[in-house]
């Protein structure tokens, strides 16, 4: 089993996923957990098997705004909150409408609306800032282990971060919104199009599509399982899917209406 968290404007769901074979997968919720701000994004630590949560912070509706009231939570994998603010927006280190949310070589990297920003997992208070050309509405976040996929909504591009500060662009959908990277092999989700796309990683050829794009409405996160399968939310169609390794395959698996869907982090459970 597998629990995965989906975000809610003040809380967070966490579902349980089973697979009954190899492809066959099923959801049933296990907790709410209460006390967030418009809650993002959520990321597993392996290392210390504790969560980090992404609060964009806001009472306009500016999921895009400047206003400096960003902060992440840290909590446990069954939903215990071990530090709402572990990491708050200042006076002299502003956030903003934090959203997606990686890990990489002790490193904790997350977007801030324009800006790419990391810190140390055993230290927050020290924040790296890093500005990507021509960037404007950054949002999801993934790792190859070597890079992190940073992908821009706003430009329909995805920048290729590597930590020490060279990038490259990879081509994207048009409102790119969830990405993430498996077996050599990296997707995304558009918003707009609606569709899921497989990337290269060269930046040469263009993103392709799965053909899927009947089945959705808004697509806002992606991830994909051990055997292949792919877990897609979807935001105004209010569900989740799988779809088959094979890429041929749809199925709802929920609906939570409660929650915004945001998939980010699968421990195991």
């Amino acid at each position: 089993m597998k629990s995965i968290f989906f975000k809610g404007i003040a809380a967070l769901g966490i579902i349980s996923l089973t697979s009954c074979s190899s492809t066959e997968w099923s959801m049933k919720e296990l907790k709410t957990v209460e006390g967030f701000d418009i809650p993002e994004s959520m990321i597993h630590d392996k290392t210390s098997d504790l969560v980090y949560v992404s609060n964009i912070e806001t009472s306009t509706a500016g999921f895009w705004e400047n206003d400096g009231k960003s902060f992440i939570t840290e909590m446990k994998v069954d939903g215990g909150i071990t530090k709402k603010h572990w990491l708050n927006s200042t006076s002299s280190n502003k956030l903003n409408a934090l959203k997606g949310l990686t890990i990489l070589d002790g490193y904790l990297y997350f977007t801030d609306n324009a800006e790419l920003k990391r810190c140390r997992l055993s230290d927050p208070t020290k924040v790296e800032t890093f500005t990507l050309p021509k960037a404007q509405k950054l949002n999801d976040l993934a790792t190859d282990g070597r890079s992190i996929l940073v992908s821009d909504t706003g430009q329909g591009v995805i920048y290729r971060f590597f930590p020490s500060g060279k990038h490259t662009i990879i081509k994207a959908p048009k409102a790119v919104n969830g990405v993430t990277y498996a077996d050599g092999n990296y997707y995304a989700v558009s918003f707009g199009e609606h569709e899921i796309y497989e990337l290269d990683v060269t930046g040469k050829e263009e993103p392709k599509a799965f053909g899927l794009a009947t089945h959705f409405s808004n697509l806002d996160g992606i991830e994909v399982l051990e055997d292949g399968t792919f877990i897609i939310s979807d935001l105004s169609g209010h569900s989740v899917y799988s779809v088959s390794p094979d890429r041929k395959k749809v199925k709802k698996l929920a609906e939570p209406k409660k929650y915004d869907l945001r998939i980010k982090a699968s421990p195991e459970g």
